[in-house]
């Protein structure tokens, strides 16, 4: 199992043989926890400085010639980004173990 995908507070508990279990069905995986961190983060300053239209439609991935519309683009554009920088700190956190 790969370390974005194990439970960001899992229960353990030990078998009978000694070995340990996680209890994979419960809870966010590090990533749905650590992505929604990074939104938190976001939202408190929802303005980001000058961000164009057209990067937020790229990031999300629409042609930048679609008409934007702050209620339906902006918030994918911050749930995109949310996963771009919890995917990273993984990334990040895998490369110096």
């Amino acid at each position: 199992m790969e370390n974005q995908d194990k439970p960001a507070y899992p229960t353990i508990h030990q078998n009978s043989d000694g070995t340990l279990d996680y209890s994979l069905n419960q809870g966010l995986t590090k990533r749905e926890y650590f992505a929604g961190l990074a939104m938190q983060g976001l939202l408190m300053e929802p303005n980001q400085g000058d961000i164009s239209t057209k990067h937020v439609l790229k990031i999300i991935g629409i042609s930048e010639d679609t008409e934007y519309d702050y209620l339906i683009h902006y918030p994918k554009y911050l749930a995109k980004l949310s996963i771009i920088y919890a995917d990273e700190l993984l990334n990040q956190l895998n490369q110096n173990k």
